[in-house]
């Protein structure tokens, strides 16, 4: 009792503090009563911070986050839990975001009680999950999260990173698919996506010194296939041992495999649902069609249910792989592959399943 009070003091002269370091300024939390009125700071004898999420699916953005997802809901529901939306978009955009990383963090510190409150139907003991692929891709949500973490109170190397990727042409055209299609807002041909990101990306990496960690990735399709960069980022701020690599084809060909790997990752029992428990399930399907990719698998499981989750067909059928776009993410593909060499155990690499993104015949 003498240490929860002692931590919850603690948490209360944070506070003060950060009231006084400019914190006042920001409408999203005036004060300590605000900050007590959202939940960061609570009488009651749990703590907060234990209803936050460790577990992070980073993206990338159409490489298959929302089938993964599917799959946490379906096979690791017994151990962990989120709550729809799949995509919180709190440590991009979801508080007072000034473009300023000291108060940034202070802003996002003081508006947990609004992120946590995504996690409130999630059961005690049951590890918590998000999953925002734009975290990934935006410039310093790594160190926007990493410091949040340590200025509340849990240290940030708990925490547990998924990232799935697939071949970036393939991915390129998926993205300007779901877009074009399905953004009404969206403006702008194929052939313009190509041409204005290769123009910024240039321009870019030319007028930044240290562009791997300060590069914005958000504004053009083309950029989300730019892995490579985006990760080096990440393990900049976290370690590399706390990330798990996995593609789209490497969970088709052996999806048991893969979640096995990835509840050994973080941690979890894999368990599956009942069928009475999945048909009760909150997460709804967005797609405009659904495939069973279910294959045979040796597992704990045995065959474990794939389905793709928000994938759009394509109007006038699969596009032709586009050699400019292929030459255009030649060499930050073969970088990713230099990182698996250095970093092995970040990869789900089996020698019957490898890692490889750059083929984009290789898709199933």
């Amino acid at each position: 009792m003498l240490q929860g009070s002692l931590e919850r003091l603690s948490l209360l002269l944070l506070l003060l503090a950060e009231g006084c370091n400019g914190i006042n300024s920001s409408p999203s939390a005036n004060n300590l009563e605000t900050a007590v009125a959202d939940g960061v700071l609570t009488s009651s004898s749990v703590d907060f911070r234990k209803e936050l999420p460790t577990v992070f699916i980073l993206g990338a953005q159409k490489c298959g986050t929302s089938s993964l997802f599917g799959l946490f809901q379906d096979y690791l529901d017994g151990s962990m839990c989120t709550h729809w939306p799949k995509e919180k978009h709190y440590f991009d955009y979801g508080y007072e975001k000034v473009d300023d990383l000291e108060r940034d963090v202070q802003n996002c510190v003081a508006g947990l009680g609004k992120y946590r409150e995504q996690f409130q139907q999630c059961t005690d003991g049951k590890t918590r999950f998000d999953a925002t692929p734009n975290y990934m891709m935006r410039s310093n949500v790594n160190n926007v999260l990493y410091q949040t973490y340590e200025k509340v109170g849990i240290d940030p190397a708990k925490l547990r990173f998924i990232v799935i990727l697939r071949n970036p042409e393939r991915r390129f055209h998926s993205a300007y698919n779901h877009f074009a299609v399905y953004q009404h807002w969206f403006k702008g041909s194929k052939a313009d996506m190509k041409t204005r990101g290769k123009e910024l990306y240039e321009k870019q990496k030319n007028e930044i010194g240290d562009w791997n960690k300060t590069f914005e990735f958000t504004n053009e399709i083309l950029f989300g296939g730019l892995y490579e960069p985006q990760l080096q980022r990440w393990f900049h701020t976290f370690k590399p041992s706390q990330f798990l690599l996995v593609t789209l084809n490497q969970l088709k060909r052996d999806p048991n495999g893969v979640m096995t790997a990835i509840s050994q990752h973080v941690d979890v029992k894999m368990t599956e649902r009942t069928e009475e428990a999945k048909k009760k399930g909150f997460v709804p399907s967005n797609s405009s069609w659904s495939e069973d990719l279910s294959q045979k698998s040796n597992g704990p499981l045995g065959t474990v249910k794939l389905v793709q989750k928000n994938a759009h067909k394509y109007k006038d059928g699969v596009p032709d792989v586009d050699p400019d776009i292929m030459d255009f993410y030649k060499t930050p593909n073969e970088n990713l592959m230099k990182m698996l060499e250095e970093y092995p155990a970040s990869f789900y690499n089996p020698v019957d399943n490898q890692f490889d993104i750059r083929n984009p015949h290789d898709e199933p």
